[in-house]
């Protein structure tokens, strides 16, 4: 499992979890999957997706984390609102459900 990181790289935005997400998830699960993925505790994403991610850090875009928690694959995925880099929401899914 990844660590969670001193430092909270962006606001989530609303957060929005599918059934199916919701249905394999404990609280706990959800608040760490936010913690990994608000400080950038993306080791178990390839290289490309991290430098994604870091490249959204600067300008707003789409960020993505990919998960194993209890042997289920989780996304959480956060969307920008516009250009002004404000996060509009975070959701938690399950790869199937995109």
């Amino acid at each position: 499992m990844p660590t969670i990181k001193a430092k909270v790289l962006f606001n989530p935005g609303r957060l929005v979890i599918t059934p199916a997400a919701l249905a394999v998830l404990h609280e706990l699960d959800i608040i760490q999957l936010l913690g990994w993925h608000t400080t950038g505790a993306w080791e178990e994403m390839s290289e490309q997706d991290r430098a994604l991610n870091v490249h959204a850090l600067e300008d707003g875009s789409r960020t993505f984390s990919s998960f194993y928690v209890e042997g289920q694959r989780i996304w959480v995925i956060t969307y920008a609102l516009g250009d002004d880099k404000k996060r509009a929401s975070t959701c938690i899914l399950l790869p199937e459900d995109y």
